[in-house]
């Protein structure tokens, strides 16, 4: 009985702690993009095959590390964030990511989807 409470503390100061580490580095996009805000986009499926897109880590060699997978784009999920130009490529450091049938999500520290994949997904601003 003792040791479920110990584990259901520590999964919570997990779970703070995570939280805390995602506001800091959504606070440092913030800084970094101060005169823009936020743009939403579509992922949009131009053939068959997969069902979304992982995330990529920011491409800048001074951009953030990449957490995690969770909440991975499925088709037909919206993302929002900061477009980026890297190598004459366009990014979106990401921010928060939908899915279709869902509520509005923080994506993982360091998350950024390319604009077009192999012509195969693409990002479209709503």
């Amino acid at each position: 009985m003792g040791s479920s409470v110990s584990s259901g503390n520590k999964s919570s100061k997990h779970e703070k702690a995570a939280e805390t580490t995602q506001q800091i580095a959504q606070d440092s996009l913030s800084k970094e993009f101060a005169d823009q805000s936020p743009k939403e986009y579509a992922l949009t499926k131009l053939r068959s095959g997969c069902t979304g897109m992982f995330w990529r880590a920011d491409p800048r060699p001074s951009g953030l590390r990449l957490a995690s997978n969770n909440h991975w784009p499925r088709d037909g999920a919206h993302l929002r964030g900061y477009k980026i130009e890297h190598k004459g490529q366009s990014w979106l450091l990401a921010t928060h990511v939908k899915q279709e049938r869902g509520e509005w999500k923080n994506a993982p520290k360091g998350a950024a989807m390319p604009f077009e994949h192999d012509n195969h997904y693409c990002l479209r601003q709503i």
